[in-house]
């Protein structure tokens, strides 16, 4: 269809796959082409991206995306070139599209408690006896603080914590909860739902104990 005369083609940029170590044929020189890429996100700076503009090396190319790549620098802008047009997530709310939002801190802040942490590191890494590369992983963990942030302790907290605010907020409507990966999205789900039972269950309990109007307002929240 690209080596045709078509105004508008509609594609996927895994058409645009070869057999590994195959170049992708030139299919067209004009420089009239539009090349209008939604979501241009990981797949736009990769293999198949470049198989495209192999494809059609005079064509234009331009990127929506509501989230540029920042690795240093904008890789979004270094691939697609400056922003045309920015709108914001402040513009979408000052037209109404989108509800505002709030940030709230809350419990649960992380702090370090051992003014000799470093040392005790450098103790421990000597008792070990790691090799360089060893060692290099280890930093990298206790760096990132993956399991300060993913102790079972702490994510215990948070479970009971979203249950809580999230009944408690006044408005019973969708959640969302962002985690560090996909293994702490499967544990903080097993704690959200073992305090979400403990609430039912405490809900049931006051049914039992209420007037008439309260009794209506529990059977709305249990519901």
């Amino acid at each position: 269809m690209l080596t045709e005369d078509h105004r508008y083609v509609f594609t996927l940029i895994h058409k645009f796959h070869t057999e590994r170590g195959e170049r992708y044929p030139t299919l067209s020189q004009r420089s009239d082409i539009i090349v209008m890429t939604d979501e241009a996100h990981r797949s736009q700076y990769d293999i198949l991206a470049l198989n495209m503009r192999n494809a059609l090396p005079n064509a234009a190319f331009l990127a929506f995306t509501g989230t540029p790549l920042i690795i240093g620098e904008e890789l979004t802008r270094q691939v697609f070139g400056e922003y045309v047009s920015i709108y914001n997530f402040r513009d979408s709310i000052e037209d109404r599209a989108t509800v505002p939002l709030y940030y709230e801190n809350r419990k649960l802040k992380l702090q370090l408690t051992n003014e000799q942490f470093n040392e005790d590191m450098e103790r421990l890494l000597e008792n070990l006896e790691l090799d360089p590369d060893q060692e290099e992983k280890l930093g990298r963990v206790f760096r990132d603080e993956y399991y300060l942030i993913t102790r079972d302790e702490r994510l215990e907290e948070i479970g009971e914590d979203i249950v809580e605010h999230f009944m408690g907020r006044g408005h019973i409507g969708k959640a969302m909860v962002v985690c560090v990966d996909k293994a702490t999205v499967v544990r903080m789900y097993d704690e959200v739902q073992k305090y979400w039972k403990h609430y039912h269950g405490d809900l049931h309990r006051k049914l039992g104990h209420a007037d008439e109007y309260e009794c209506e307002l529990l059977k709305r929240k249990i519901q």
